[in-house]
């Protein structure tokens, strides 16, 4: 461009191509391994699926993270350090809605046993003493009193 002699050959070096591609199911094969299983890990699995979290995300969620009124699901501490919003499928709502009363059913007999209460960063458990054994307040679950965990 400046017609001007660069003194010498020009080394550089190429990018590499990385040696394996990700491996990405297909929707029926994503299906077929979520049908296969049960519970709480189909209900994760369909999670992932659903809102494009990933694995340690979905394990992290707490109940105060989830929105039903807005249908979206925030995600803590997300990659780079960062907060950030998903969607929550019109469809799992229900399903977690029923798995978040069978698990404060959980926690609220592990609080009459004398257990249930949670880490608290910093000096939170000071600021609020009693924020370890509470339950987070959500609007958008009805109380279903005759809920009872399976046997």
């Amino acid at each position: 461009m400046l017609k001007q002699d660069l003194g010498g050959p020009i080394e550089f070096v190429r990018a590499k191509k990385p040696k394996r591609l990700p491996t990405v199911l297909t929707k029926e094969q994503a299906l077929g391994v979520i049908g296969f299983l049960t519970g709480t890990y189909q209900l994760m699995a369909k999670l992932l699926y659903g809102s494009g979290m990933r694995l340690g995300e979905c394990q992290r969620l707490r109940v105060k993270d989830v929105d039903f009124a807005r249908q979206q699901i925030i995600v803590r501490d997300a990659k780079g350090m960062k907060d950030r919003a998903t969607v929550l499928p019109n469809a799992l709502a229900p399903f977690l809605q029923e798995h978040l009363r069978h698990v404060k059913w959980i926690h609220e007999d592990d609080l009459s046993k004398g257990y249930g209460s949670v880490y608290l960063p910093f000096a939170l458990e000071r600021k609020y003493p009693d924020a370890s054994r509470e339950w987070p307040r959500m609007r958008s679950i009805r109380r279903n009193t005759s809920f009872r965990p399976p046997n």
